[in-house]
């Protein structure tokens, strides 16, 4: 995910198995080039155990984007990008809203 922003740009762990990307200086339409450029990466990788160096196989990821507005109050803008989120894993995983 690292490799796909850049400047500004602010990864994190965002709970369990989620990750938040903030890119201050990108508008909805970059936002949705990044994470398209993001889950393409990640789902042509095949992940391996390092020791043993079996295959578990190949990795999915549904993404989330949310931009903020002016009149946002704390956590709209999480909420928004959680509804996207949960609209992408209910169109059938491994795409992004």
């Amino acid at each position: 995910m690292k490799r796909s922003t850049k400047g500004k740009d602010f990864v994190a762990r965002f709970g369990g198995e989620e990750f938040s990307i903030i890119l201050p200086q990108t508008d909805m339409k970059g936002g949705k080039i990044v994470a398209e450029q993001i889950r393409k990466a990640v789902s042509t990788g095949n992940l391996r155990n390092i020791q043993s160096g079996e295959s578990y196989g190949k990795i999915t990821m549904s993404i989330g984007v949310g931009q903020y507005r002016q009149d946002d109050i704390p956590n709209s803008l999480v909420q928004r990008a959680e509804r996207a989120l949960y609209l992408a894993k209910k169109g059938g995983r491994n795409r992004l809203k």
